[in-house]
């Protein structure tokens, strides 16, 4: 994860963290919501659980006919 100075990615990198998934993964929306929950080992807020949740904006339901090359989407990230 990278830190900026402002808001929605803008302004100057003011640190970067390394997050990792828990263990078992979570029950969600898509396979992707997995790495949503965790703990950050490094760098700034290290050792503190993070939890959240995300929707995709595009259209998933044709991945199993052609898969999927990208997923956008929205969401939110909390850090306890």
């Amino acid at each position: 994860m990278t830190w900026y100075s402002g808001r929605n990615r803008t302004g100057r990198i003011v640190g970067r963290s390394v997050l990792r998934p828990a263990p078992r993964g979570t029950s969600g929306y898509t396979p992707a919501d997995s790495f949503l929950n965790g703990t950050i080992t490094s760098g700034r807020m290290a050792h503190r659980t993070f939890a959240g949740a995300a929707v995709p904006t595009n259209n998933v339901r044709i991945c199993h006919s052609s898969g999927v090359r990208h997923i956008k989407g929205r969401g939110a990230l909390s850090i306890r």
